[in-house]
C-alpha cells in the first residue's frame, strides 16, 4: 500500500529549525516573557535576560569551546572557579519553573551541578544533578531542609547522558497539575518518583550555584513558568545561527515549500506558542 504522506525532506527539516530560531532571535527566546535568567557562560557570569542576575565568579574561571564551538563559549566549573547568582525578587520562584542548560559530561559521578543553596543554612530550593548511572534527578522542596527532599523525580530512560558529547537538559516542574519533568536532548524521559508533591517551592533569599567539575557547561536558563514539550525541543535542537542570512533564506525556501509538504516536523509545533508569547510580551 502507497502512503499518502510525504516524508519531509532534510533541507525542510533544517529550513524549519532555522525559521524557528529566527522568530526565537526577534522574539528574545522561547516563552521570553518568563526567562528570568540567561547565563550564555562566554567566559564570564553575565546574565542576558534583562533582570540584572549577574552571576558572582568565585575563584578563577577556566574557559572552553561552547556547544556551538565558540571559542570560550563554556565553562569547566570547579572548585577553584564556579558561579554564584546572588537571590533575586525574579529568581525567588515558588510555582512554576524551568531550568535548562547544556552540558559535556566527561565522567558520571554524582553531583548537583544546578541548584538553589545556601551550604551556610542548609536550606534549598531546586537542585537539577546526575548520577553515577546516567540518570539525571531533579528535586524541588517546600520546606528548604536538604535533609527532606521534598519532591523528587529521577529518570529511568529510555536515554541516558553520556561522555564526551554535549547534550541538552531540561527540567521542569508545575504544581498544577503536578507536573515534575526531565528533558534530555528535547525527549521526555521515563522517571521514577518519590516524596510528596510540594505544592508551592521554598522561596527564602537562597543563591544560585553553577558547579560542575565533571564535564562543561554552557547556557543556562531559568524560567518562571514551565515550558511546553515543543518550547524545550526547540531550545535543544536550534543550534546559533552563523548568520542573518543564513536565516533569511531558510524562511524564504520554508514558506515556498511548506504548502507542498503533508507532514509537519514536531518542532515546527512550537511556533504558535513562541509566536503567542510573543504577542504578550510587546502587547
Amino acid at each position: 500500500m502507497t502512503s499518502n504522506t510525504q516524508r519531509v525532506s532534510p533541507f525542510l527539516q533544517i529550513s524549519g529549525r532555522l525559521l524557528a530560531l529566527f522568530i526565537v532571535m526577534i522574539a528574545g527566546s522561547p516563552a521570553a516573557a518568563g526567562l528570568v535568567g540567561h547565563w550564555p557562560l562566554d567566559g564570564s557570569a553575565a546574565d542576558q535576560s534583562g533582570l540584572g542576575n549577574q552571576g558572582l565568579v568565585i575563584g578563577t574561571l577556566d574557559p572552553h569551546a561552547g556547544f556551538d564551538g565558540k571559542a570560550n563559549g563554556a565553562l569547566h566549573l570547579t572548585l577553584n572557579g564556579f558561579i554564584e547568582v546572588p537571590a533575586s525578587e525574579s529568581l525567588n520562584i515558588s510555582g512554576e519553573l524551568t531550568v535548562a542548560a547544556w552540558i559535556r559530561p566527561e565522567s558520571l559521578e554524582s553531583v548537583a551541578f544546578l541548584r538553589k543553596y545556601d551550604s551556610a543554612n542548609n536550606a534549598v530550593s531546586w537542585e537539577l544533578a546526575q548520577l553515577a548511572s546516567g540518570n539525571l534527578l531533579f528535586n524541588v522542596y517546600e520546606q528548604g531542609n536538604s535533609g527532606d527532599f521534598g519532591w523528587r523525580v529521577v529518570s529511568s530512560g529510555p536515554a541516558n547522558l553520556g561522555t564526551g558529547t554535549w547534550q541538552h537538559l531540561a527540567a521542569v516542574y508545575d504544581p498544577d497539575p503536578n507536573r515534575i519533568e526531565i528533558y534530555l536532548n528535547g525527549q521526555l524521559l521515563n522517571g521514577s518518583y518519590s516524596g510528596t508533591p510540594a505544592g508551592s517551592i521554598f522561596t527564602s533569599p537562597v543563591p544560585i550555584q553553577f558547579f560542575y567539575p565533571q564535564g562543561l557547561m554552557d547556557e543556562v536558563r531559568i524560567y518562571d513558568h514551565a515550558l511546553t514539550p515543543e518550547e524545550i525541543e526547540v531550545l535543544a535542537t536550534i543550534p546559533e545561527p552563523s548568520s542573518l542570512s543564513l536565516l533569511l533564506l531558510a524562511a524564504t525556501h520554508l514558506a515556498f515549500t511548506l504548502l507542498s509538504q503533508r507532514s509537519v516536523p514536531s518542532y515546527l509545533h512550537a511556533l504558535p506558542s513562541l509566536l503567542e508569547r510573543s504577542l504578550r510580551r510587546v502587547a
